[in-house]
């Protein structure tokens, strides 16, 4: 038996809320949705400062149901050089990148370029993409994915199409 005098406790219900992320299939391949092994290695290693709020595989504090649609939002400052990259993967929603400062390596699809400040990416869901030739640069990037309710790649031109953008 336990006592406790003098002591204020708080017991706090957590919600898990788990959603399966269906897999994309193109072409006979089966695509999962990243899970960012590498920044997270990275992270553990101290290579990088890093904070984000998150659900289902990606990293970070977890979101709550008011904020469903959004999976991930954050930041991570590389302010070494590095010695990770994130390899070529898809993500189940769109996504994008902002370059604050430094430069960072990012290919999408055929594209490769260098990220500079104040550069804005967007990537389609279930576009392939990497950040890192094959490491990423140093600096400051924000990220973000966001996942409509049903967002699908069209294998038509490579563009996406959503289905619905009612997030409720």
């Amino acid at each position: 038996m336990c006592i406790l005098r003098g002591a204020n406790v708080q017991i706090i219900s957590v919600k898990v809320n788990k959603i399966n992320i269906e897999p994309y299939e193109a072409d006979g391949i089966v695509y999962h949705a990243d899970t960012c092994l590498p920044l997270i290695d990275a992270f553990n290693r101290k290579k990088i400062k890093f904070k984000a709020l998150a659900r289902h595989t990606y990293p970070g504090d977890r979101l709550d149901e008011n904020t469903m649609g959004l999976n991930s939002i954050g930041y991570w400052d590389a302010n070494e050089p590095q010695d990770w990259g994130l390899d070529w993967h898809r993500n189940e929603g769109i996504e994008f990148h902002f370059l604050e400062s430094g430069t960072m390596p990012y290919s999408q699809e055929n594209k490769e370029v260098l990220l500079t400040p104040n550069h804005l990416t967007i990537t389609r869901p279930w576009e392939a993409h990497k950040v890192g030739n094959p490491y990423v640069g140093m600096g400051e990037i924000l990220l973000g994915y966001y996942r409509f309710r049903r967002a699908k790649a069209s294998s038509r031109m490579g563009l996406a199409r959503l289905d619905h953008i009612n997030t409720e």
